[in-house]
């Protein structure tokens, strides 16, 4: 996953990311969360133009892996955010339980000492496992890999969704 962080602010991704984010063409179709797999793609012909597309992990559940970059507008304090997501291959023939890592570099509020809340350029890794009878059970760090990583808890998670 160490690969992941620093993959998702290197110069080649934000590359990628802004032909997908700025709309610009190409022959892969542009969609807001761009799936990348080596096992399976689609070609369409519209127009006399050719395109293509990966399948994503819930296309193709045989897949050995999918990568997600994440092509859509979020800034933080005027700072676009950076994700990508992993979702490995499923184990021994089942796809459950199905787990789906996701890396974002954002601008966040961490702790930092007696509880002090300081807003930084940090990372933020989460872990979604789905299991057979639908329920998810997910695990954010904040700050991951930095001086004040710390695992959030549900209410945490569930008071800044409510935000």
């Amino acid at each position: 996953m160490d690969e992941l962080r620093e993959f998702v602010v290197s110069d080649e991704y934000v590359a990628l990311r802004n032909v997908f984010l700025n709309n610009e063409e190409t022959p892969q179709e542009n969609t807001v969360y761009v799936a990348i797999s080596r096992e399976a793609m689609i070609f369409n012909r519209n127009d006399g133009k050719f395109s293509y597309r990966f399948l994503n992990f819930e296309e193709n559940p045989e897949a050995n892996g999918v990568i997600t970059l994440w092509a859509n507008y979020f800034e933080d304090d005027g700072v676009q955010r950076n994700s990508i997501s992993y979702e490995p291959a499923a184990i021994g023939g089942s796809i459950y339980p199905h787990t789906k890592y996701s890396v974002t570099y954002l601008k966040s509020y961490t702790n930092s000492g007696s509880n002090t809340k300081v807003a930084k350029m940090n990372y933020r890794l989460s872990t979604a496992i789905t299991n057979e009878d639908g329920t998810i059970e997910e695990t954010i760090i904040t700050d991951w890999g930095g001086t004040n990583e710390y695992v959030m808890d549900i209410e945490t998670i569930e008071s800044r969704i409510r935000a």
